[in-house]
């Protein structure tokens, strides 16, 4: 069961999985974001699994609201804990294989190799980071790396509409699968189904 958090919203698992409480490996953060047009911020919790999957959960506020993505980045479940109800995105998954954990990690460590700056190094108690950032006309993107281990542990990407900060990136072996699954928990209600628009191209 994944218990390295210690925050006042609960992970939400899922009752109807079966009771042997399947482990998957995955990666934890925190993301807070800005929309600099209306100056609107949000703070949610992000798990993702080693396939894939993504969970977020509002932070922003008391309710708790989580979103569950597949591998597509398609929305596929959305959870209101205040009212116990459910919105299930039914979809039909296109044709490509998707990114995986691996390849999300990849992704953002090839700011390191394509770096315009390097930002030097700073030290948050006995941590010590090393910062990479890669400037465009649109955006500038941010990366730091653990000097120690070579992970990654912050990412900040500034555009024109908003900037995105993912702060206390951890790496954990064991997190309950359920908590990526796209079926409603135990207890909840299908408030609404929907056909995403990925899965209506298809049909």
């Amino acid at each position: 069961m994944f218990v390295a958090w210690n925050l006042s919203v609960p992970l939400i698992g899922n009752a109807k999985d079966p009771p042997s409480h399947d482990i998957i490996a995955g990666l934890s953060f925190i993301e807070i974001g800005r929309q600099k047009d209306s100056n609107h911020t949000y703070v949610n919790r992000v798990l993702m699994s080693v396939d894939g999957r993504k969970r977020t959960e509002s932070l922003t506020n008391k309710s708790g609201l989580v979103s569950l993505y597949d591998n597509w980045g398609i929305q596929r479940l959305y959870l209101n804990p205040l009212n116990k109800t459910a919105t299930v995105f039914e979809a039909v998954e296109p044709d490509n294989s998707g990114t995986n954990l691996d390849e999300w990690i990849a992704g953002i460590a090839k700011i390191k190799s394509s770096a315009n700056h390097e930002l030097g190094t700073k030290k948050l108690g006995n941590e010590s980071k090393s910062g990479f950032s890669w400037t465009t006309r649109d955006n500038n993107q941010e990366v730091w790396f653990d000097d120690e281990t070579g992970s990654i542990r912050d990412v900040v990407v500034d555009s024109t509409e908003q900037e995105i900060r993912l702060m206390n990136i951890q790496f954990h072996d064991r997190l309950d699968a359920a908590l990526f699954s796209f079926l409603p928990p135990e207890g909840f209600t299908i408030a609404e189904r929907h056909l995403t628009s990925a899965a209506a191209s298809k049909n």
